[in-house]
């Protein structure tokens, strides 16, 4: 995605001013960001987060368990501290607006950092109780439920 060029005709300025339209830069890009922070939540489950597992998955087997339980821990830390420091960013802009969007709280566009947390935070504690979850016919990538299923039976 490019920002627009746009050429600004008016009789002023005789139709010579060129301009850049990126006024709505700033809020787009707390939009998508929010939606990215949410879809890392569901990478994290589905097991497609590759910082997750890339230093784990090259220890000894002896180190694994161990390095993997020292990852879940360090994640719990991370979505907490965001889900404390987040909700107050939340809260603290409130009650400003967006320029493009008057109508909607800069809060609304932070909250996916609070909630992506929690959820991220959910999925680290499921997988510290049940396992992974990237086989599980609802979050696998690709053919759908083909290795849970062979697992499972």
């Amino acid at each position: 995605w490019k920002p627009a060029l746009e050429l600004l005709a008016t009789p002023r300025d005789g139709g010579r001013v060129l301009t850049t339209s990126l006024e709505y830069q700033g809020d787009r890009q707390r939009l998508n960001f929010g939606l990215r922070f949410l879809g890392g939540a569901a990478a994290y489950r589905a097991g497609a987060h590759i910082a997750v597992q890339m230093l784990t998955s090259r220890l000894p087997p002896t180190l694994r368990k161990a390095a993997a339980t020292l990852s879940n821990l360090v994640m719990l830390a991370v979505c907490g501290f965001i889900v404390v420091w987040g909700t107050n960013l939340c809260i603290g802009t409130w009650g400003q607006s967006l320029d493009t969007l008057p109508w909607m709280p800069v809060g609304v566009t932070y909250a996916a950092l609070p909630l992506g947390s929690l959820f991220t935070a959910l999925f680290v504690l499921e997988h510290m109780a049940f396992g992974s979850m990237a086989r599980r016919p609802l979050v696998a990538f690709g053919e759908p439920g083909a290795d849970f299923e062979q697992e499972a039976a």
